[in-house]
């Protein structure tokens, strides 16, 4: 099957205006804490020194289909030598050939490596087949696709407006910013349901500092 290319959306700018500058303290009180994080009542602040992470997770709601994400952090540190994880999107099923005490496959996986902040987006095979023999779903990647976003500086904001639209057709999209990922089986058999960020499989010691998150759950046709 032939995808199509990433679409650039001219009216939205790599600069966004932020909605706000600080976390709200009820959003710090509903993330799940995993690893070194402190919380100033404006800003999350976390150190990840390998192979420990630090970790925010939050749940996505199971009846919409459609999630906007406002997300403003900065890395301090060497970000020419480092690669990291600063955001997935999951969904918690236990994947065939996964020991349950690996992390699960993110469908969205948004990561630095050698100075640049990448994204990377895998579609799996619909539907997903239950194993008896090993308890769990065979899900199988049908598309994976990778790209480039843009240099990130260490204590530099980086802002982003992720918008993602769930299908089992091929009417799922991901935007991040002014770059459309269009035509994707994005729901294969549960709706993702976990939302990672942070500093996650890092291979040097690095800080983040993480000044707005903000998650819109829709419901769309």
């Amino acid at each position: 099957m032939n995808y199509p290319t990433p679409v650039y959306r001219q009216t939205i700018n790599r600069g966004l205006k932020m909605r706000s500058c600080y976390i709200h303290s009820a959003t710090w009180h509903r993330l799940k804490k995993q690893g070194t994080i402190s919380y100033d009542g404006n800003c999350i602040m976390g150190t990840a020194v390998p192979p420990d992470d630090c970790v925010l997770k939050d749940q996505l709601q199971p009846l919409s289909n459609k999630n906007t994400l406002l997300y403003s952090f900065k890395l301090t540190g060497d970000l020419q030598h480092a690669s990291c994880s600063v955001l997935r999107i999951a969904n918690s099923l236990q994947i065939k050939g996964l020991k349950k005490s690996d992390p699960p496959a993110p469908l969205l996986n948004l990561h630095v490596q050698s100075g640049h902040l990448c994204l990377a987006i895998r579609e799996f095979k619909y539907p997903a087949r239950w194993c008896r023999e090993t308890q769990s779903y065979s899900l199988k990647p049908a598309y994976q696709q990778g790209h480039e976003l843009f240099p990130v500086k260490s204590d530099h904001w980086v802002d982003l407006e992720i918008e993602m639209k769930w299908s089992h057709s091929n009417l799922g999209f991901i935007r991040c910013n002014d770059l459309i990922f269009p035509n994707l089986h994005t729901k294969f058999n549960h709706y993702p349901c976990e939302l990672s960020l942070g500093i996650m499989s890092g291979s040097i010691p690095l800080h983040n500092t993480i000044r707005e998150y903000d998650i819109c759950h829709e419901l769309v046709s």
